[in-house]
């Protein structure tokens, strides 16, 4: 209702930018440092998590932000760089997913003060649209592939294609999916 009302309540947030703009930069760590860390502390034991992890902090976070303090990389200048990538939006989610894992890491150690992590005003558009259509084999093009393929891969294919199953669903089969009296497949 007034001005000093106004100043009192903003008292605390006020007090609170100001510790913030006090931090060390020179106690936060670099990007690169942080990584090391990240990859001996925490990432995936997964190998193809790790594969892919790796690759993109190598061929594009550490290229970009390897020299910088944590504390400089803000969500404008980051969504910047990742709409300037000539990547697919899915990878630009990738990387952007990876910082945001970094900060995260940082504030799990005390590194930066927990706060709401910057990454995730990040917004990358058209995530979830594919790029490109899938492409579909033609019934000559599956009979040829299929001429290639040895036994049980021959099976394999040939169920997913008339079953319409992913690969996982066909590996996830057991004889009891069977059902042998009435000769069909029951799948849950």
């Amino acid at each position: 209702p007034t001005k000093a009302s106004a100043w009192r309540a903003a008292k605390t947030l006020r007090h609170a930018v100001e510790n913030e703009n006090h931090i060390n930069r020179n106690n936060t760590p670099t990007v690169s440092t942080l990584v090391e860390q990240y990859r001996a502390e925490k990432m995936p034991a997964r190998v193809d998590t790790r594969r892919s992890y790796d690759s993109w902090i190598k061929l594009h976070i550490l290229p970009k932000f390897g020299h910088c303090a944590l504390s400089e990389l803000q969500a404008r200048p980051v969504e910047l760089w990742l709409n300037s990538l000539a990547l697919s939006p899915k990878s630009k989610a990738h990387i952007r997913g990876l910082l945001r894992t970094l900060w995260e890491f940082a504030m799990w150690r005390g590194d930066i003060p927990t706060q709401r992590n910057p990454i995730e005003l990040v917004t990358i558009k058209n995530v979830t649209k594919r790029t490109r259509q899938p492409r579909s084999l033609t019934v000559e093009e599956f009979q040829k592939f299929i001429q290639h393929l040895d036994e049980p891969f021959r099976t394999m294919a040939l169920l997913c294609c008339c079953l319409g199953l992913r690969i996982s669903e066909a590996l996830a089969l057991k004889w009891s999916d069977v059902d042998w009296l009435n000769g069909r497949l029951r799948v849950e």
